[in-house]
């Protein structure tokens, strides 16, 4: 019998093996920790919840004041928290869903306690937003994205100076037709704009060789602009503008100073709003004495979520197994087409809410939530919690991987501006998925038309022409490497050198 003796190790191999088992080991136990850690921290926000919950008796609302105040609180405090914490300094797509739920649910509770108008099922409702949205948070967005990477990206400089004029020209345009049309046109000329100032902000902060100051001005410029020509009634519009300019900003400067600035700008920023709602409701009906505050918009879906719990309860309206969803699938399709079309979430509430405005075109709104208890009941609730948990972390995952990528051709520019509108549009799904698709949708229609009339070769632009040789790859700034396909890295002088030559030989 051959014994074949074993093959001994290298000492260098050994080494190797060993380091990788200790990086394996150190680790899992980075994500063990990580895990505890979670779990602490969702414990301490179901403790708070379920404090607010003992507080609960059986008399009426005004001496459950202090379980309102508490859930509200705690609503506004997760919100933020979540906001300030996700994504670092990057402002992400959860972090947008969570700003928009403390304003929605945390502020709007508190605003509603102290004003003295809410109702005796305000704690339930309360209960529902708070530990739904803590829950979906634990189960699908604890984990950060993946960072952005640090060093500069390769940008086609030429590329980012059309779509700056492009989206100068189309901002401008947008901004005078918003003052003289009215309807569906006047909120394609809104979507426009909104398009034709995020282009600007792309333009300007793409490229991180230039210094931020211009780009961040021309983005409170082009904001500012479109508060002015806003007909006063499309105060969310403003609001998703705002945090679309800003991930791009806080995507060029890399501080958690531009988070922090959001929350010391909301309450001045929600003021301005209300008082823009008040002028415009007297402008619409002069004789109407105003004693509302304007907020009224902020808090009142949560107050008709509440209702809806309530009219669950005793079976006043039929459930509309998805019903309002198929609306939201259809919104773009013009009604003059489709006389038929589903109607959305908002108008089927009229009749249930507020019946003697039928037929007025009034709409009302139920939060998210409210469009889940209408289309499935209290099974809705929970059914949301997986389906919102893995649709909101896919936009979070778009936004993240399209901010990744370098702004080198106009597929880039379009699955990073389309993720921003998207993120950005999230404020609009707190309300429902009618209002949500029907203006996040337009505003990718103008984007992609914009895109593609980039890729016209009839329209003339001012600044150097990129060469036909190497299309949405170069970068025409002096002094500067060009990107290429492989690496990223500049050609040889020779190579360059030898290039033209023969280029210029072939043309003679």
């Amino acid at each position: 019998m051959i014994i074949h003796p074993r093959p001994r190790r290298s000492t260098a191999d050994s080494a190797a093996v060993t380091a990788d088992e200790q990086a394996r080991e150190a680790e899992a136990r980075w994500r063990g920790r990580r895990a505890l850690a979670t779990a602490a921290i969702a414990a301490a926000w179901y403790t708070l919840g379920i404090l607010g919950l003992f507080l609960t008796t059986d008399l009426p609302l005004a001496e459950q004041s202090d379980a309102v105040f508490v859930l509200s609180g705690a609503a506004l405090l997760f919100g933020v928290w979540v906001w300030w914490r996700h994504g670092g300094t990057a402002i992400t797509a959860v972090g947008i869903y969570h700003f928009a739920f403390a304003l929605f649910v945390g502020f709007a509770g508190l605003y509603l306690l102290f004003t003295g108008t809410a109702d005796h099922s305000l704690v339930r409702a309360l209960a529902w937003c708070y530990f739904g949205q803590v829950t979906t948070w634990l189960l699908f967005w604890a984990g950060d994205p993946p960072p952005a990477p640090r060093a500069p990206q390769p940008v086609d400089a030429v590329l980012l100076r059309r779509i700056t004029w492009f989206g100068v020209a189309v901002a401008a345009v947008a901004a005078v037709a918003s003052l003289y049309l009215l309807g569906t046109p006047r909120h394609f000329a809104q979507s426009a704009g909104f398009v034709g100032a995020l282009l600007v902000a792309l333009g300007l902060l793409g490229d991180e060789r230039r210094h931020p100051l211009l780009g961040c001005a021309a983005a409170a410029a082009a904001f500012g602009a479109s508060m002015a020509t806003s007909n006063s009634y499309g105060r969310l519009m403003l609001g998703s503008l705002g945090l679309a300019l800003l991930v791009v900003v806080a995507r060029r400067l890399r501080t958690r100073l531009v988070k922090a600035a959001v929350l010391a700008c909301a309450a001045p920023i929600l003021l301005v709003f209300a008082q823009m709602r008040k002028d415009a409701i007297l402008d619409n009906r002069p004789n109407v004495t105003m004693n509302g505050t304007g907020l009224e918009s902020v808090a009142s879906p949560l107050q008709t979520f509440a209702l809806l719990l309530d009219y669950n309860d005793i079976g006043q309206f039929a459930n509309a197994w998805g019903h309002t969803f198929l609306a939201a699938v259809t919104s773009l399709v013009p009604r003059a087409l489709w006389p038929g079309k589903p109607q959305g979430f908002g108008a089927d509430l009229v009749p249930i809410v507020n019946p003697e405005l039928v037929n007025s075109g009034h709409s009302d709104a139920a939060l998210l939530q409210g469009e889940w208890l209408y289309n499935f009941g209290v099974a809705g609730l929970l059914l949301m919690v997986p389906v919102m948990g893995l649709a909101i972390r896919a936009v979070d995952d778009l936004l993240a991987r399209t901010a990744a990528r370098p702004l080198v051709d106009r597929r880039a520019l379009l699955g990073y501006g389309a993720a921003i509108i998207i993120a950005a549009g999230l404020p609009d799904l707190a309300w429902g998925t009618f209002t949500f698709a029907a203006r996040a949708g337009m505003r990718l229609i103008v984007l992609v038309g914009v895109l593609f009339l980039l890729s016209d070769r009839r329209i003339t632009w001012p600044g150097p022409r990129r060469p036909s040789a190497t299309p949405a790859r170069s970068s025409r700034t002096p002094g500067t490497t060009r990107p290429t396909a492989a690496s990223g890295s500049a050609p040889s002088p020779a190579r360059s050198g030898s290039r033209s030559a023969a280029g210029s030989a072939a043309r003679r």
